[in-house]
């Protein structure tokens, strides 16, 4: 098997951004279109649900698929409101994985996250009953024909303590999102943490968004974007990857950080910004690469094993 061959391709698995039904415990990712027992939600209505449901499929941006008008449901109510187990597949919480190297020579979306009834791995699901770090590891040697053995390889070397200093950057996120998961514009977004730092003390920047294929080829990653950088305010993959750079991160609800961030309320409240030590990241990678895999087992199935 080419672990390096494109599997982000839309035909191995035909399902659009937005919501499925599966009545099966078939974790296989492909749609009823091409033999999956993943079928699309009729009209993205939840009343539309069928009674026999085993579990919901949540793919991506759930408003953005342009060929329905867009439908937006919070991910934290389908689940604590209305009770409904779902998997959330998104792009991978370490994005490192999706830059061009030499695990991933053309920067392919050849990984992703399952994470089950949020959008991100949280503290609040049990460890998953599979390796993460190890699996990770061994499909990078395979991938990279055994130039890589160890995914600290991909983000530089090596984890480091984080060290806080007064210079934040905020990474807004697309103003799609912020306006379904905030009720907010980019630019409020922007001027509500801005007031709140520089009143704190902080210098303040705005990190706007490069392109997927600027990313890719290396010069628009945040990572190498850090210098003279003491903290990073990200609602996203963006605190995650702040981190493993050794910048300490402030995030809200969503951002895959876990106990690593402050969450934004703790710090307006305490003033408080945690500067979690090399080991911590460590502990809580592990269980985010519990949750991060390689294409080729989602579309086997095997990612629930």
């Amino acid at each position: 098997m080419n672990l390096t061959e494109n599997w982000g391709q839309k035909h191995l698995h035909r399902l659009k951004w937005g919501i499925y039904t599966n009545s099966t415990q078939d974790y296989r990712m492909a749609s009823s279109e091409i033999g999956g027992n993943y079928h699309r939600l009729q009209d993205q209505n939840l009343e539309n649900i069928p009674p026999d449901t085993d579990h919901l499929l949540i793919f991506g941006n759930i408003w953005a698929n342009r060929q329905e008008p867009p439908v937006f449901h919070n991910p934290a109510h389908l689940h604590l409101v209305h009770r409904l187990q779902y998997v959330f597949w998104d792009n991978p919480a370490l994005p490192h994985l999706l830059y061009r190297g030499a695990w991933n020579p053309e920067g392919y979306k050849n990984w992703c996250r399952m994470t089950w009834n949020w959008t991100n791995t949280t503290t609040n699901n049990p460890p998953a009953n599979r390796s993460g770090t190890d699996r990770i590891n061994r499909l990078l040697k395979t991938a990279s024909g055994g130039a890589v053995k160890h995914w600290h390889e991909i983000i530089g070397g090596h984890l480091r303590d984080t060290r806080l200093g007064k210079t934040a950057l905020l990474v807004p996120s697309s103003p799609e999102w912020h306006h379904y998961y905030q009720k907010l514009t980019v630019e409020q977004w922007i001027q509500k943490k801005t007031s709140v730092l520089r009143d704190r003390g902080f210098d303040v920047k705005v990190r706007s968004k490069p392109s997927r294929q600027d990313r890719e080829g290396g010069a628009g990653r945040l990572y190498q974007q850090l210098d003279n950088i003491g903290l990073v305010v990200s609602e996203g993959v963006g605190a995650l990857e702040s981190i493993l750079a050794g910048v300490p991160a402030l995030v809200g609800d969503w951002a895959p950080a876990g106990p690593l961030a402050t969450h934004w309320d703790d710090f307006v409240e305490s003033y408080n910004i945690d500067t979690p030590t090399a080991d911590r990241t460590e502990q809580w990678m592990e269980r985010v690469l519990q949750d991060t895999f390689h294409k080729s087992e989602i579309y086997s199935g095997s990612w629930n094993g």
